[in-house]
């Protein structure tokens, strides 16, 4: 049977109230640091650490050490000190749900012995359940600040960790980014997420063990797919989950002449057709797979904006015959003439070589609109 994870110590609604009130009371102060200006507050904390969305350097088997509390815990202390910061630094000590740092790492990456768990196992999930039993159950009136989930699932007592969080995510109003972390996990609980979805949420990053939970977020504009063969998340927006997907990365690798849904037909095309609201995408001139032809394809994404290449050579070194091609196509792909009823924007391509980043504008060509004597003899009457 699964620990009881949840704490014994809960406030009584008449304490939380007393407590409350006893805050609301004291006098603002307005001298000292309650007297900045919010604006300059939130930039001072922002300097903070913080883990980085999408976290792609994690691992699941050395999470992210305690210096990443740092932010939480200063902020949630500065909210205890007077009802000025409070009013600043309540909403932000909890517009994150974080449960994927350990204070001391080393001592939590020993091999567990057969049938185990690991203690930071243990640890990660006992947190999970900690935050989202306050700002649910203790403090409802939290979950309104919820804005950013980020947790590695782990095997620990998934049974009943998952399906709480599946529970969790639901009561959080201004939700829009979810980050699952880690390279393995309880892939037999996510059954929880059956029959779940959460239109709020616009960023998405996930593993690849995690790629049937894709269609629980049908609204996400942005998706991640880190370690792991990405063709498994691929499969999941070939089927037209998420149709409103305008930017997705970890793609590079996949195999773009793949036939995932075994009807002879290249994975690249299934991509474009229920992906057309693209408006930035990110190859790897290293993919094989990879081609002019392929490059051409992207001519039929109507919102396409910008084109990032990953290009394993150095800025000054001599470019091969084939990766120049394959920037000559993109910058083609980005100049295709705008639609009539579309406004002029110029059109980026990104080279981001080993050592340097460089920045090509490609200005898209004018629209047709009509034969050089049509527009000659409109002139002439003007």
């Amino acid at each position: 049977m699964p620990p009881y994870l949840r704490s014994q110590k809960a406030l009584t609604r008449s304490e939380l109230l007393t407590h409350q009130q006893a805050l609301r009371a004291g006098p603002v102060n307005t001298t000292g640091l309650p007297a900045l200006p919010t604006e300059l507050l939130v930039e001072i904390v922002s300097y903070l650490p913080t883990i980085p969305v999408p976290a792609t350097y994690a691992q699941n088997a050395a999470v992210f050490p305690g210096t990443c509390l740092e932010r939480m815990r200063i902020m949630r202390a500065l909210s205890q000190m007077c009802r000025s910061l409070r009013a600043v630094f309540l909403p932000l000590s909890w517009e994150r749900i974080e449960a994927c740092t350990i204070d001391r790492i080393d001592k939590m990456r020993r091999r567990p012995r057969a049938g185990l768990a690991r203690s930071w196992e243990r640890i990660l999930a006992t947190e999970l359940v900690r935050q989202l039993e306050i700002v649910t159950i203790r403090d409802p009136s939290l979950a309104s600040y919820v804005k950013i989930v980020n947790v590695i699932l782990t095997t620990f007592s998934c049974e009943t960790v998952v399906p709480e969080l599946v529970r969790c995510l639901a009561l959080f109003p201004n939700l829009h980014t979810v980050q699952f972390l880690g390279t393995s996990g309880p892939s037999r609980a996510l059954d929880a997420f059956k029959g779940h979805t959460y239109p709020t949420v616009r960023t998405l990053v996930l593993p690849a063990f995690l790629s049937a939970i894709v269609r629980s977020f049908p609204r996400v504009t942005r998706i991640h797919s880190v370690w792991g063969p990405s063709q498994y998340v691929a499969s999941q927006l070939c089927v037209g989950y998420c149709t409103d997907i305008e930017e997705w990365y970890g793609f590079e690798k996949i195999d773009y002449r793949l036939d995932i849904l075994f009807d002879r037909k290249p994975v690249i095309d299934h991509l474009i057709e229920k992906l057309a609201k693209t408006r930035i995408m990110t190859l790897d001139t290293t993919n094989v797979s990879l081609s002019v032809d392929i490059i051409n394809k992207l001519i039929k994404l109507p919102t396409l904006h910008q084109i990032e290449l990953a290009i394993p050579f150095s800025k000054l070194e001599h470019i091969p015959p084939r990766v120049t091609m394959l920037i000559d196509a993109a910058k083609s792909v980005l100049r295709k003439p705008l639609s009539l009823n579309k406004q002029t924007m110029d059109r980026v391509l990104v080279l981001r070589f080993t050592d340097a980043v460089e920045t090509v504008i490609a200005r898209p060509l004018q629209p047709h609109t009509g034969s050089c004597a049509t527009q000659l003899g409109a002139l002439a009457s003007s």
